[in-house]
């Protein structure tokens, strides 16, 4: 089945990518972007520190099949942490995978789920570009941006064979010292393990971050492969 199939894949390790902020309430992923960094001119001047806007990702389908670049509106000195994440648009589940972070941009594509055709309808949604390390915003707020490479992986049971590969937690330890738990926005910076061509094809082995335990000074990350 489709589902041991994702659960039994041998894995190269993944990279994370993560965005951590004190003093904001987590209502929704997106509105945490926006809150943190739009309010304090997101589009920095060179070279840049941060950036967000909204970007508009095509859907794959009959008559388009190709991943799309974007370039930042800032000049980056380093490989920026590229956090994206899909709005509520289409009648399936899915997400949106980039790849190839640089310097100057990026690429992403629409992403559904196994069990579905892999087409899916265009969507508009918001990135935030961070230059990895800690930083304090003009209000005193403070933020981190980095990445982690992950092999441990989590999934729901109907998903867990007895022979289900490194179950386990990934811990992250903060660079910033927080009095309570942070805001902590979490993504997939890589194609690593895709075996699936993409796009026109559902993703495969389908992967999201789990994120659990999170306090004043770390947070436990896997990768999670849903029921897929």
């Amino acid at each position: 089945s489709v589902a041991s199939s994702v659960c039994n894949s041998s894995l190269a390790p993944a990279s994370i990518k993560m965005l951590i902020s004190k003093g904001l309430e987590l209502l929704s992923l997106c509105h945490c972007l926006i809150c943190l960094l739009q309010a304090f001119h997101a589009k920095a001047s060179s070279p840049a520190v941060f950036e967000v806007s909204e970007i508009y990702v095509q859907g794959a389908s009959s008559t388009y099949l190709a991943w799309q670049s974007f370039r930042f509106s800032g000049s980056f000195d380093e490989v920026p942490v590229v956090l994206i994440l899909p709005s509520t648009s289409g009648q399936t589940p899915c997400t949106v995978r980039i790849r190839n972070v640089t310097t100057t941009g990026f690429q992403a594509l629409v992403v559904e789920t196994p069990n579905y055709g892999g087409q899916h309808g265009p969507m508009t949604v918001t990135y935030a570009a961070l230059v990895p390390g800690a930083r304090t915003l003009p209000d005193g707020r403070r933020y981190e941006a980095g990445q982690l490479q992950l092999t441990q992986r989590q999934a729901a049971d109907a998903c867990v064979p007895k022979q289900f590969p490194r179950t386990a937690w990934a811990e992250l330890t903060f660079t910033n010292s927080y009095s309570e738990a942070p805001a902590l926005i979490t993504g997939l910076q890589t194609m690593t393990n895709e075996v699936n061509s993409l796009p026109g094809n559902y993703s495969m082995p389908w992967f999201v971050v789990a994120v659990n335990a999170v306090n004043a000074t770390s947070a436990l990350l896997a990768l999670d492969s849903g029921t897929a």
